[in-house]
């Protein structure tokens, strides 16, 4: 995959395994809006931009990245999300759950 400057702070290895990562997820079975996140997840790759935070600019965490590898906002900033938009935000307590599903 070409690649751009690498904003994540991810080194180049770091971010091929993301993306080996992503690409198996994108095999398994997932509801269509996931899909599209995991496919989001992989334009971000592409254009050197994948692990920065789409709300605040920030570095994702690397723990973060590796329990749900298409997330494209930091845990602070979903959390945020979530107290401002109720239902409709990102889910926060879900993605933080380290331990959960896609946990590494």
């Amino acid at each position: 995959m070409a690649q751009r400057k690498n904003c994540s702070r991810l080194s180049s290895k770091q971010v091929q395994e993301f993306a080996n990562l992503l690409m198996q997820e994108r095999r398994a079975p997932h509801a269509p809006d996931i899909l599209r996140e995991i496919d989001e997840a992989l334009e971000r790759i592409q254009e050197g931009t994948y692990g920065i935070c789409l709300g605040t600019g920030k570095r994702i965490d690397k723990r973060r990245l590796l329990a749900i590898p298409w997330a494209k906002y930091s845990i602070e900033y979903a959390k945020l999300m979530e107290e401002q938009l109720g239902s409709m935000g990102p889910q926060a307590e879900y993605y933080e759950d380290l331990d959960g599903p896609y946990a590494a």
